[in-house]
Formats: structure tokens, C-alpha cells, sequence
């Protein structure tokens, strides 16, 4: 089993959702223009998303949709998740990875920015497990936060030092910072560290993983 930064075995592997399990960037896209498009705004363009990738429901509200609460959006947001799930990529390596950790006895954990609706869809969709689930409707201050992160940790007696969380966002970054766990960066953003999630294997269960690799 190999050992995290401070030499403690790894014991939990928590991941945000969106960009790391499944690739949802049009799918949101398609979901806040339509919410757009209700009220007559122009549609949000793709590199103003991208730029916002990773905030709450609260957020985009202020930004894209004026006069919005982030409550009115997640209620919009869930009336019509269901209408654009043809637009969701899984990552195909997810169950795979998650097999493997079981084998192991490393815990598993979800803390996403989204809602529980949202991961509730992508979990059917996909028949992932996890040990544990934290969304923005089960947390005060979600990501950048560290509460989400701490919160999984304890549910799953894995003690920060002792975990790694996978995300593709600054917000994902500096949560896992403030938490004290160790950050893995994921896909193609400023810091790739990790882009298949079948090499996850060999720094958290081969015993080949190297100090600071990670930061």
C-alpha cells in the first residue's frame, strides 16, 4: 500500500463529480442557457463557463442569470436535469477504479459543488457506490471551503492526512489545501497530474508513490 506525503497509508480517496466522474461542461451549459432563455437573457458562452467552472448554484446565479436566487436555480435546474442527460459522458474507467480501491480497503467519497438531484442522476447512470455523499444542499459553505472535504474524512474515519481528493478546479485545489489532505489534479487544467483514473492505482496502492508528486 503506498504512503501518502507524510508516510501515513492511504485510507480514503474522495472525488468531485463534475470534470473528474463524468464530463458535464455542455450539459450545465445547455441547462443555465435554457435558464437563460426563459427569461429572454442571451446565452452564456462557453468561455464565460469555463471560467466560473466550479462554483455553486449561488454564484452562477449572480453572475449569468440577475435578479436569480441560487435556490431558484437549483429548483430550475432540477425540474429539468433529466432533459439534457443525453448530453453526460461518464468516465469509462470510474467502476474500474472503484473496484480496485475496494479491494484494498480504501474508502470512497463524494463532495461535489452540485446538487444532490444532479449527483443522484449521474450515481443511477453510472452505479457507482460510495462510501459516503456530500453535495451543496448538505453543507453550509461548500467548496473552496474545506467543510465538505473534513465532513467525508470523518464519516469514513480516514483522518485528513490520510486521504486525497481528485478534482479539475482552483475551488477543488484549495478546499483539499484547507482540509489538509492531499490534492491530485485531474484532466487538462493548469496542473494535470492525473488524466485516467486507472493510474490512480499506481500512487495510492502501489508502493512507488513519491513526495510531493502531487503538489
Amino acid at each position: 500500500m503506498a504512503d501518502l506525503v507524510n508516510g501515513e497509508r492511504c485510507r480514503a480517496v474522495l472525488f468531485d463529480l463534475d470534470g473528474v466522474l463524468v464530463e458535464s461542461f455542455e450539459f450545465w451549459r445547455a441547462l443555465i442557457n435554457h435558464a437563460a432563455a426563459s427569461e429572454g437573457l442571451p446565452a452564456v458562452s462557453w468561455q464565460a463557463l469555463r471560467k466560473s467552472w466550479g462554483q455553486d448554484a449561488e454564484a452562477d446565479a449572480a453572475e449569468f442569470l440577475p435578479g436569480w436566487s441560487g435556490r431558484r436555480l437549483e429548483e430550475f435546474y432540477k425540474c429539468h436535469l433529466e432533459s439534457f442527460a443525453d448530453l453526460l459522458v461518464l468516465n469509462p474507467h470510474a467502476a474500474e477504479t472503484f473496484i480496485e480501491l475496494r479491494s484494498q480497503g480504501i474508502s470512497t467519497g463524494l463532495v461535489t459543488n452540485s446538487s444532490k438531484d444532479f449527483a443522484a442522476l449521474v450515481l443511477r447512470l453510472s452505479g457507482l457506490a460510495f462510501d459516503t455523499v456530500l453535495t451543496s444542499d448538505d453543507l453550509q459553505r461548500p467548496k473552496p471551503y474545506p467543510e465538505g472535504i473534513l465532513q467525508a474524512c470523518a464519516t469514513v474515519g480516514a483522518p485528513p492526512e490520510t486521504a486525497v481528493y481528485i478534482g479539475d478546479s482552483e475551488y477543488d485545489r484549495k478546499a483539499a489545501a484547507q482540509a489538509g489532505v492531499t490534492f491530485i489534479w485531474f484532466g487538462v487544467g493548469p496542473r494535470p497530474a492525473l488524466t485516467d483514473l486507472r493510474d490512480l492505482r499506481q500512487h495510492v496502492i502501489e508502493p512507488n508513490f513519491k513526495e510531493g508528486s502531487w503538489k
